[in-house]
This record gives C-alpha cells, structure tokens and sequence, in this order.
C-alpha cells in the first residue's frame, strides 16, 4: 500500500489530495500504523462492506474534500474500503473503473490495513459512514460510538439515542455519491476536477441505470448532480460509461468459482442452521464448468458451515435482456432441509416463477426464474419467512440487515441495463 503515497502526486486534484492525505509523517513511515501515530485524531470515512463503487467512490471523493476543507494538522482523514484487500478483485467494476481513471491500488486503504478498534479503545477515531447508515454485528459496539456523520441513501435503520448528535443526512435518491457531490457543489465547487466529475458521473449513471426514468432510481437529484458535472467533463460521453461499467460488472474472466461465490454473498443463520446466498453474475451452468461439478461448491459450503446455498444468478441473455437462475444446493447430509426449501421458493405464495431445469450436478436443483424482477432483497425474506416456518429462531444476517422495502439492502450488489426495459440487480 505504501508504494502508492510515495509516488509524486498527479497534477488533478484527486490523486494529488489522496497523496497529501500521506503527509510528510507518512513518507518517512513504515507502516501505516506508523504513520497514524503521528495523529491525535483519525477520521476515517468508511464505505459499506458491499464495497461496491458507489461505496468507494464516495469514500474517496467525501474524504478528499474533508481533507481540503481541514486546517487541524492534529487530525488526519483517510478514506478506508470496507473490505480485506483480498476481496478487491471480486469487485471487478470497481478495479476496472478505478484504473480506467489512473487510480492505482497501491493509493487504497482496506479494512485489514487499519485496525479501527484500537483506535476506537483510545478515543481516537471519528467515523463518517457513507452508503450505509449501520455497522455490522462485528464492529457495532466498539465502532459506532465513534460515528460523527452518516451520508446514506437507504431507509434509516438506526435506533435513535437520547442526548447523542450526530449529523445524518439520508434522502432516498439514486446514488449515495449524488448526495456527497451535491454538498461539495453547493459549498466548494472549486475543488472539483474532470477527475472526480468523471468519477462521480460514472457511479451515478450505473447505479441509476444512466439516469433511466423507467428504472425507478433516478431522482432530480441525481440528474441534477450529472449536468452540473458535466461541465467539468464536456466530453465524457455516458452511454460509453454506463456500458463499460455494466460490462466490467458481469465479467467473471479472471474469477475462479471460489471467487464468484464469495464475490456478493450474504447468509441467515440462527444457532443451528445457516442458509447463504450468492449472487453470481453468470449463468449456474457457467459457474458449474468452472467448478468442475460440485466440487467447489461442496468446499464453499464447507467454509460457511451452510445447510443450504442458493446460487441467484443475474445475467444478460442472448437477446441482451436479464436472464435469472436460481440454484439451490446443500450437501448430501442436508436434503430434507433443501427439499423442503425448494419447496417453499417454488410455492406460487413465493411468487418467484420458478422452472425446474436440468443440471448435471449431484445435491443441485436449478430453476429457470420467472420473475425477473425479483432480486436478492425480495428472495432474502422468503428464506427469513422460511426458517420461521420451520421453528427457526434468533435468525440474524449477516452484514447490514434492512428492511425488505429498502431501496437497496447493504451489501447488496446491483447494477441495470435499459436493454429491453429490463432492471439488472442481484
């Protein structure tokens, strides 16, 4: 990581304020601890652990302009991805845009980079919360005390403490990067260049499906945001990104099957029984030739210690419309609990429109979806519903749990095409 501060800085302004976040304490470090030391106070602004480009796009730009409108040389403000820096390749529209924009790895911080509970146990962090508004079970009791902004644009799940201030501004738009520009617009538009425009014009037009009206996402806001952006890229052209991202998204080229499980994958558990689901943006049968069989499946599972997998597949068919599959997977020892799951998915209560089709692949049924529009937030509560059902209790997920009716759940993955009309999301 410490390769990418030490290089000279770009002339924008972005990669110039990420490397001047470094400091002159941190050109003589060794470590990022090292470096930290030098600081009373770190405020991190910290993305969700979807850590999807909304989420780290915000982070940066927000952190960056902290860092410009900052005069207290006893605190420095990094911007920190919510995930182990392993993880980052599953993130293939995030790599692949970043470095389309000149933006080198090496200038990014993950979560295993920091150690954001040691800090907190010395009364040293200040967090600001973007594209999120609650932490996860894990870092809830040490980490929210610390929490002194939220910038989010999903429904508010936080309980609100008497006596406690913090500054909050959630408002249900597209993107959660409209809301962070808008700020910097209104207040220090000076600050902005082509790079962040670019930055910013990219992930609003992916996550409002290039600012679609029939999508369902797109607020003024956010058009509001992209024109005014606009200004300072005359000449980037949004068909061209929007395109580029949504292809980048569903490339799964690199990725080894292992990795497009663990790429978008989330679980609901109670003391003895864990359900997890992976959305994978290709085909069960493509995932299954990388797999070679069930193999990896069978290791996953392992890992997980899961009862059952159900694989949610989201992908552009030949005719460029969203095509949905749904996998449902367990080990030999689990049948009964996934017969009786496919039971209840396959329900015309559930309403998912499932086909049974034909796979070769031991402990796997696999379903053509009817439903397209069914998405992992509406399938999650199924599961939820499911577990009840069956005597289930003390259910938690893991990562941020929402509502059924959030716009988008944290951690969960989405992006869409306009092809044919049709809403891509897992």
């Amino acid at each position: 990581m410490l390769a990418g501060w030490l290089r000279s800085p770009s002339s924008d302004k972005l990669a110039a304020t990420l490397f001047k976040l470094a400091s002159t304490h941190f050109l003589l470090a060794t470590t990022l601890t090292t470096y930290l030391d030098a600081f009373k106070e770190v405020h991190v602004v910290l993305g969700n652990p979807a850590c999807d480009l909304d989420s780290v796009v915000s982070s940066l730009i927000y952190s960056c302009y902290l860092s410009k409108i900052s005069n207290e040389e006893f605190r420095t403000i990094i911007p920190v991805l919510n995930i182990p820096k392993e993880d980052f390749l599953l993130r293939t529209e995030v790599v692949s845009f970043l470095s389309s924009q000149d933006l080198d790895e090496t200038l990014l911080i993950f979560r295993d980079d920091i150690d954001l509970s040691t800090l907190a146990a010395g009364s040293r962090l200040k967090l600001t919360l973007v594209d999120h508004n609650v932490l996860s079970r894990e870092d809830a009791d040490q980490l929210d005390p610390c929490i002194v902004q939220i910038i989010d644009h999903h429904d508010n799940g936080r309980v609100e403490e008497e006596g406690r201030e913090i500054d909050i501004q959630l408002e249900p738009v597209g993107s959660c990067t409209t809301l962070v520009l808008a700020d910097i617009l209104k207040k220090s538009e000076e600050l902005l260049d082509e790079r962040i425009a670019s930055l910013a014009i990219g992930t609003i037009l992916l996550d409002t499906v290039n600012l679609s009206t029939t999508a369902g996402r797109t607020t003024d806001k956010d058009t509001r945001v992209v024109y005014t952006l606009s200004r300072h890229c005359p000449n980037l052209l949004h068909q061209e990104v929007f395109d580029a991202l949504q292809k980048s998204k569903f490339d799964v080229t690199g990725l080894s099957a292992m990795d497009v499980l663990r790429k978008d994958f989330k679980s609901v558990s109670d003391q003895d029984t864990t359900i997890g689901l992976s959305s994978i943006p290709c085909s069960v049968e493509v995932l299954l030739d990388k797999s070679e069989g069930n193999q990896v499946l069978q290791e996953f599972c392992e890992s997980q210690r899961l009862s059952v997998l159900l694989l949610m597949a989201a992908f552009q068919g030949e005719d460029g419309n969203l095509k949905r599959e749904l996998g449902v997977f367990s080990l030999s020892q689990e049948d009964e609990m996934r017969a009786k799951l496919t039971s209840h998915l396959t329900s015309d209560a559930a309403g998912l429109q499932l086909e049974e089709q034909s796979v070769d692949c031991k402990d796997l049924s696999s379903f053509h979806h009817g439903n397209v529009g069914a998405s992992r937030k509406v399938v999650l509560p199924l599961v939820q519903q499911f577990l009840e059902e069956v005597g289930v209790t003390n259910q938690s997920t893991t990562g941020d749990k929402q509502k059924p009716e959030d716009r988008r759940a944290d951690g969960e993955s989405s992006v869409e095409t306009e092809d044919g009309g049709s809403e891509m999301k897992f």
